[in-house]
């Protein structure tokens, strides 16, 4: 199979519902995404707190701005990239008309 894009999804939450929130992502959120056709692998970074403080956001990247960004999925994509997204986004609605979206 041949990669054919990379996702970068950058994401925070509430410090109050880190715990929450990364079982949320991996257990609701990633599974789905990464069985959709057209996606080989999704894994999920998190920058160590001491790692904060030496960020440099560009002005241009807001979901990078003011300390955010702390959370990263990576997506390699093997299937057309416009459809990829369009799967994605079906796959979030269907988990938000389930209630299974992550609200702390």
């Amino acid at each position: 199979m041949d990669v054919t894009g990379i996702i970068f999804a950058s994401v925070d939450c509430d410090a109050d519902a880190v715990e929450a929130w990364n079982r949320w992502y991996d257990l609701e959120h990633l599974p789905p995404n990464i069985a959709l056709p057209g996606i080989m692998t999704g894994k999920r970074y998190v920058a160590p707190p001491e790692l904060h403080d030496v960020r440099e956001p560009a002005d241009r990247l807001d979901g990078f701005a003011d300390g955010r960004g702390v959370h990263v999925t990576v997506y390699t994509l093997a299937g057309d990239p416009a459809q990829v997204l369009a799967d994605m986004t079906t796959c979030r609605d269907k988990l938000e008309a389930a209630g299974r979206m992550f609200a702390p």
